[in-house]
């Protein structure tokens, strides 16, 4: 126990700074309260006896507030400041970001950058993105963790167990993604095009990619860097969904690069070849307005959008494979959209997606437009 201590003088555990791990290399910056409240909500109605909400907070973040303590002595984490009301802000150093990718089973090149300087004049936007995760979450209490404390504490307990469950879990959040073209023209970013024609590759292909949805029935929610998402409803969604996804593979391989080839010939010459992958998930998810004034933009929160944005990440280098839909997807297919000439244009397989291990199906199909 003496080398122990020596290591964590704090005396936290490896779930306690699995649980840091995973909430700070989502949210990139939150307060102890916070990462106690999705890591542990059972804590929140466990020391209700102390006298003020200043001491309640304190006992029930402190096994959190040492995990931070351990992992900043690591080198893993550090103190960003403090929010308008006092509370001390905490974030991952780029250390503790690499740490974290293992804990959510992501590559760290989608683990986003650390959040120094956020804390300097509050975070008041980070804390209030935070606060909408945690209302979509809806984490659960473990109620056998709450034996001996007092019958009003057990009542709220037993309501938030009660209440509607939550959409998804922190692992299926992300809060930041990084951009896809980087550098500029003179020095342009290691591996890829010259940031113009990075930008000319980018617009064709949403333009083409939202044009279709479009026209299919499907609603432009948002874009995010070279990725669009688009919502479909009916009866009949999962198969339309479907169907948009292999016309996007055919209208890129067959429409797009030839047009991006006779007009940025360097594209060609140099071996690049321009494709988009297609995720597609159903289920619910809440939609809100994220920013400030004249600086916002729609931002997606549930298990539906972040799952089909992993899915659009899969690269499959030779296997021609662009369309890639959850197991609850394919089992709402038509026969037009499951079947070729009698033969199913999908495959399943069973990757690990954003930390989780999911039966997914994909196909290399393509359905002209």
């Amino acid at each position: 126990m003496a080398g122990k201590r020596l290591t964590n003088p704090a005396g936290s555990s490896n779930d306690l700074r699995g649980d840091v791990l995973r909430v700070l290399g989502v949210l990139k910056v939150a307060t102890a309260d916070q990462i106690q409240r999705i890591a542990a909500p059972h804590l929140t109605y466990r020391h209700t006896m102390k006298a003020t909400a200043s001491e309640r907070k304190t006992a029930r973040t402190a096994s959190h507030a040492g995990a931070l303590s351990d992992l900043r002595k690591h080198g893993l984490a550090e103190n960003g400041g403090t929010t308008r009301v006092g509370e001390t802000l905490r974030n991952l150093t780029t250390k503790g970001l690499e740490a974290a990718s293992y804990e959510l089973g992501r590559p760290l090149t989608e683990m986003g950058s650390t959040a120094r300087g956020a804390g300097s004049s509050g975070a008041t936007h980070p804390m209030a993105v935070n606060e909408t995760v945690i209302a979509m979450l809806r984490p659960k209490p473990d109620l056998r963790l709450l034996t001996g404390e007092p019958a009003e504490a057990k009542a709220a307990a037993q309501a938030a167990v009660d209440a509607p469950a939550g959409i998804g879990a922190i692992a299926s959040y992300a809060t930041e993604v990084p951009l896809p073209a980087t550098g500029t023209w003179g020095a342009p970013g290691k591996g890829g095009a010259q940031a113009d024609i990075a930008g000319k590759v980018i617009r064709a292909s949403l333009r083409t990619a939202s044009t279709i949805i479009k026209r299919q029935g499907g609603e432009i929610r948002s874009y995010d860097g070279d990725r669009v998402m688009g919502i479909f409803i009916g009866n009949s969604k999962n198969s339309d969904v479907a169907k948009v996804g292999l016309q996007i593979h055919y209208a890129i391989d067959e429409i797009v690069k030839s047009a991006l080839y006779a007009e940025l010939p360097e594209l060609k010459s140099g071996g690049f070849v321009p494709e988009m992958c297609v995720g597609i998930a159903s289920g619910e998810a809440f939609i809100a307005r994220a920013g400030v004034r004249d600086s916002s933009d729609l931002v997606s929160i549930g298990r539906a959008p972040n799952v089909a944005a992993k899915l659009s990440d899969i690269r499959e280098p030779g296997y021609g494979y662009r369309t890639y839909i959850t197991a609850d997807v394919y089992g709402w297919l038509n026969e037009d959209s499951k079947l070729c000439k009698g033969v199913d244009m999908w495959n399943s397989y069973r990757p690990q997606i954003g930390g989780e291990w999911m039966t997914i199906y994909r196909s290399s199909y393509w359905w002209s437009v």
